[in-house]
């Protein structure tokens, strides 16, 4: 889901099925994605992105609309359809100009963190979060009092 996440944020143009859900569920895994951390807040607004990235709130496909995570929402069907029309629409733009103003837009964003990254991506957290995913049980570090078994 979160890399789902990352890919729309990073897309010219993110069209949305109905059906559609984001969210960035690494810190339950204990991941501190400063990919996230450094993107999401442009796109959503501070407060919001620390809601999805603390407690891994996820937004539906309106609601990801509204704050701006995607240009569209579209009936499940007409994804594709819809996408094609954007795509043919896309290619009247010139290439260099597209590619320059991608370039003036993207400079909006955060520093990643990498050291920071890639230090939660080899720690302990990390291991205990995807084992308790996969065992399909909360994380030891929940609190006894807050563990339901088969949630993460």
């Amino acid at each position: 889901m979160g890399g789902g996440l990352l890919i729309t944020m990073l897309s010219d143009i993110a069209i949305a099925s109905e059906r559609a859900v984001f969210g960035a569920p690494e810190l339950r895994r204990g991941v501190a994605d400063a990919y996230h951390a450094a993107i999401l807040p442009e796109h959503v607004g501070v407060a919001l992105a620390r809601d999805m990235l603390f407690t891994g709130r996820r937004l539906t496909a309106h609601e990801a609309e509204r704050h701006g995570l995607v240009a569209r929402v579209v009936p499940h069907e007409q994804l594709v359809p819809t996408t094609e029309d954007v795509v043919r629409n896309l290619l009247f733009a010139a290439p260099r100009a597209r590619v320059a103003l991608k370039r003036l837009i993207n400079a909006r964003y955060g520093v990643v963190d990498r050291i920071t990254f890639d230090e939660s991506v080899h720690g302990d957290e990390v291991v205990e979060g995807f084992r308790a995913f996969v065992e399909k049980r909360p994380p030891s570090w929940v609190p006894a009092e807050l563990r339901v078994e088969g949630r993460a």
